[in-house]
């Protein structure tokens, strides 16, 4: 059995950047370190997509908790 789940933008974003830093990071460490100033591109990508993904949790939140409120009124009355 499988579970359709959406996938937001930012949390691909987010697991993207995580392995592009690494690959960058080991890269920079090993061969070239010409490379570290990449990282001026993509750390605040990252930041950005995590402010972004603990936004849209906030938000998802909040409108299951007013979808649950207005369900037990209704069932209340």
């Amino acid at each position: 059995m499988s579970r359709n789940r959406e996938v937001s933008v930012s949390s691909v974003s987010i697991i993207i950047l995580v392995l592009l830093n690494g690959i960058i990071i080991q890269r920079a460490y090993i061969s070239n370190d010409r490379l570290y100033w990449l990282l001026i591109i993509t750390l605040p990508l990252l930041l950005l997509a995590f402010f972004k993904q603990g936004n849209n949790q906030k938000i998802i939140y909040y409108e299951r908790r007013k979808r649950n409120k207005r369900q037990n009124h209704f069932e209340e009355v």
